[in-house]
């Protein structure tokens, strides 16, 4: 069974605590993935408005390099989330 972590700043985080996500149809566990404690939710949030400045003052080719970068990682990936989402949701 595949476990997916939180990424918080870029680095995986296990809080200890796993929702199961079901096959729609034959209600059986296929994954989990990482609940978040209300102590990752604050670090996510105050590293996102760390972020904003820094982001902010990027030229615009080097925040297009970034979702560049991030749309090749999600197409290499892309049988995998495709797999995943037809087993949650049907």
């Amino acid at each position: 069974m595949r476990r997916y972590p939180l990424y918080l700043g870029g680095q995986a985080v296990e809080s200890g605590e796993w929702l199961p996500v079901r096959d729609k149809y034959k209600q059986e566990t296929f994954a989990e993935v990482a609940l978040a404690r209300l102590e990752e939710v604050e670090q996510a949030i105050e590293k996102a408005f760390a972020s904003k400045k820094e982001m902010a003052s990027l030229p615009a080719y080097e925040r297009k390099s970034i979702l560049e970068e991030l749309r090749k990682r999600c197409e290499k990936r892309q049988e995998e989330l495709a797999e995943i989402l037809t087993l949650e949701v049907g």
